[in-house]
């Protein structure tokens, strides 16, 4: 265990490293955590990932949650529930994350996270929970050089991704592969496929190395509890277990201990890893704690000590309390001798302890499905004065502090509200994108749906006979669908993907010559800064990493400004790594579209000849695109083509052919 971070700073890219694609689960999310995510993840502010356009991280939540527009976190798309599917669990509860990341400098080095929380992904976590998580990561360097010590985090990754490798059957991710008309690929699906390579080699790694995370689908999360603390923690007996969690089981019987805790006591002593007379103590919210509330008098009898949840205050603050929401378990060998306790080990995870969630395994009207990890941790002293450093301390990595005294018998505990009720609210649309074409929307190809779309007013827009929504206004963002057409009574939100390929983004502006050379020399870093979003970009959003863009000089010739850009961007497109092929194609399509009306350009084209003309050449062209026999090369091609013809130079004289 290390200093604790809060759930946004998880997210954050290591050091030389950018965000590439990755998938996230768990029962809820918020726009403003994942737009903070995202920006940490990918470097890139709000205002650059609208500009971008593509799926940068897949959330996979509860279907009974509303969903979270591209508008509002760009770059994450969040996937809705199949609607030819039935929920497997009562529940979706798990919440785990797996992130990939790419070298800056370094496109082959590659760097994978596993976040394991016990917190929901929303800014209410992050401000007033008491919630905890671990991350563990690999990268293709400590793999390259030794696998020995990375094996069991291997395995730790290779079992969390089958599990999300399972989970997105359930929902659907045509929009994660949605491509533009008579394109095979993309830099966002390219991006998909880098990170199923790294996670497919991990597991390769793990060979039959048991993992320690785990989940309800096949069993309780108690009922593989003990094998587990075994497997990676040992057999030692413990006198002292722990038990928090941010919601109990319900129950109105005050004369018995719960019988989720109960069960967890009995299963830890009948597989001899807990003492007979183990001091018993709970961790629990005062204010809402559920039959430990109603129980407060059996559990003492029986031996529980209850404590009301600590927040150091050298992280926490002492002003703003904050409520537990962790669930755990922590165990140890206590001796007055010692200062810290032996043979730790500790389980954090999704489970709260109660039958859904800790002692039922997954089904449609009981058990949830549920995620957590079990390991042992380096030494925890049980006092703050005793430790070698503050993250030492038991204190400072879950919320219980050993030097506070139990709660008094006569305090009186509350069982607080019970969880909310929600309405479906995010189950997948007919389709689950609409193409702009020049005034109009399109379904994407060979997709036919009875669907209408409900414009501003409340009004139903029908298709006409091909299948197309005639639009009267500028491409919208996003629009809403309603089905079936002749009855609308489902709705939901679907982005527009425009010419460029890119799926509710920001309105492109134009460039002059100068400063489209700057965004295309300043790849792979982003292609403009948040100062280019007419309105600011989002409140909070922490600026770009790329250089600022300059102001248009006007001062160089149009033919000197003209024949340096091609120049510039054939030096530029001839160190590109094949990994990064896509996404330059990507940025030069973009950047020299924003660029199609510009000052320089039109001058230039006075002469009657294409200016792009020498970019087809293979001296301009890196070796694996010099030419149409590969695939990148095809791509490059078909974009050249493009371009031409919106500066309206595909019939111009090309540089080369004059005579």
């Amino acid at each position: 265990m290390s200093t604790p971070l809060s759930l946004l700073q998880h997210f954050q890219a290591p050091e030389d490293y950018r965000g590439n694609f990755g998938w996230l689960c768990g029962y809820s999310a918020d726009d403003r955590f994942m737009d903070i995510a995202a920006e940490r993840f990918s470097r890139l502010s709000h205002a650059q990932r609208a500009h971008e356009g593509r799926p940068l991280l897949a959330l996979m939540t509860d279907p009974d949650h509303q969903p979270i527009a591209m508008t509002a976190a760009p770059g994450v798309v969040h996937l809705p529930w199949r609607a030819d599917r039935e929920r497997p669990f009562r529940l979706l509860h798990a919440k785990l994350a797996i992130l990939g990341f790419r070298h800056e400098t370094e496109p082959e080095q590659w760097h994978v996270r596993l976040i394991v929380s016990t917190g929901n992904w929303t800014l209410q976590t992050v401000e007033q929970s008491l919630d905890l998580a671990c991350h563990l990561d690999l990268n293709s360097g400590m793999l390259a050089h030794s696998k020995a010590g990375t094996i069991q985090d291997c395995a730790d990754l290779a079992a969390a991704w089958q599990l999300l490798c399972w989970l997105s059957e359930y929902f659907d991710t045509r929009l994660l592969n949605a491509l533009r008309p008579g394109e095979n690929s993309s830099p966002a699906l390219q991006a998909q496929q880098e990170l199923t390579r790294w996670l497919a080699y991990i597991a390769g790694c793990a060979g039959d190395k048991p993992p320690r995370l785990f989940d309800s689908r096949q069993h309780s999360l108690l009922a593989q509890l003990p094998a587990l603390v075994k497997r990676h923690a040992g057999v030692a007996l413990r006198n002292y277990l722990l038990m928090g969690s941010g919601f109990y089981e319900g129950g109105e019987r005050s004369d018995q201990v719960p019988p989720v805790l109960r069960r967890i006591v009995a299963a830890l002593r009948d597989e001899g890893l807990l003492s007979a007379r183990a001091g018993l103590n709970l961790v629990v919210n005062p204010q809402a704690c559920q039959a430990v509330a109603t129980a407060q008098a059996a559990l003492q009898r029986a031996g529980y000590q209850i404590h009301a949840a600590s927040q150091p205050a050298d992280v926490f603050g002492e002003r703003t309390p904050r409520f537990l929401h962790a669930k755990f378990l922590f165990s140890a060998m206590r001796r007055e001798s010692k200062p810290c306790g032996d043979s730790p080990w500790v389980y954090l995870g999704s489970g709260n302890l109660t039958g859904p969630g800790f002692t039922q395994s997954m089904s449609t009207g009981g058990g949830n499905l549920e995620a957590g990890i079990v390991f042992a941790p380096a030494p925890l002293h049980w006092l703050p004065d005793t430790a070698p450093s503050p993250e030492c301390w038991l204190g400072r990595q879950l919320p219980f502090d050993s030097q506070r005294l139990p709660l008094p018998e006569t305090t009186t505990l509350q069982p607080g509200a019970d969880m909310p009720e929600h309405d479906a609210a995010h189950i997948a649309a007919p389709l689950a994108w609409l193409h702009w074409q020049a005034g109009c929307l399109a379904a994407p190809q060979g997709n036919t749906a009875d669907c209408c779309i409900v414009t501003g007013d409340g009004h139903y827009l029908l298709p006409d006979a091909r299948g197309c929504w005639h639009w009267p206004a500028e491409r919208p963002l996003q629009v809403t669908l309603a089905w079936p057409a002749d009855a609308p009574h489902s709705q939901a939100r679907v982005p527009v993907m425009d010419e460029l390929g890119r799926l509710a983004a920001s309105e492109l502006l134009p460039l002059e010559l100068d400063q489209a050379v700057w965004q295309l020399l300043n790849f792979p870093g982003p292609a403009r800064d948040e100062d280019d979003e007419p309105d600011g970009g989002n409140e909070g959003d922490g600026g770009g990493q790329g250089r600022r863009r300059p102001e248009h000089a006007g001062a160089a010739h149009p033919i000197r400004s003209m024949m340096e850009m091609v120049e510039q961007i054939a030096v530029r497109q001839c160190e590109i790594a094949a990994v990064d092929w896509l996404a330059w194609c990507a940025r030069l399509e973009q950047t020299l579209q924003q660029a199609a009306d510009s000052r320089d350009l039109g001058e230039f084209k006075k002469l009657g000849i294409n200016p792009l003309s020498p970019l087809w050449h293979a001296p301009f062209r890196p070796g694996y695109a010099e030419d149409s026999h590969s695939a990148p090369g095809l791509y490059y091609e078909a974009l050249l083509d493009r371009l031409e013809r919106r500066w309206q130079v595909e019939t111009l004289h090309r540089i080369g052919d004059l005579t």
